[in-house]
């Protein structure tokens, strides 16, 4: 399941984190400056033409939804694409209908 944001920083407003005024690495150093970065690093992410698309997996939706947080008004982001999958000790949570056995 995707999740999709909008995101527009107000343009006079630098984002916090940002460097040398690079999207990636204010991304990176966000992530790294986090609580839960140590659940982060199974997280990667691209940025292309005002999307930042996020892929990979963390074990609740809480943190699906701090991670997405996390990344908004970033300058030059315009839209997040949250692809991270859920996966619980159980397994994938955020995948299709489950098969019966």
């Amino acid at each position: 399941m995707s999740t999709i944001t909008d995101t527009q920083a107000p343009p006079q407003k630098a984002s916090r984190g940002l460097i040398d005024g690079s999207v990636e690495d204010a991304v990176r150093r966000r992530l790294e400056d986090c609580s839960y970065n140590f659940v982060f690093d199974k997280v990667s992410w691209q940025f292309a033409d005002g999307t930042l698309t996020l892929q990979g997996c963390v074990p609740s939706f809480y943190l699906k939804q701090v991670l997405q947080e996390l990344l908004r008004n970033i300058a030059q982001v315009d839209r997040i694409e949250n692809d991270v999958a859920v996966v619980s000790s159980t397994g994938l949570s955020s995948g299709g209908p489950r098969q019966a056995r």
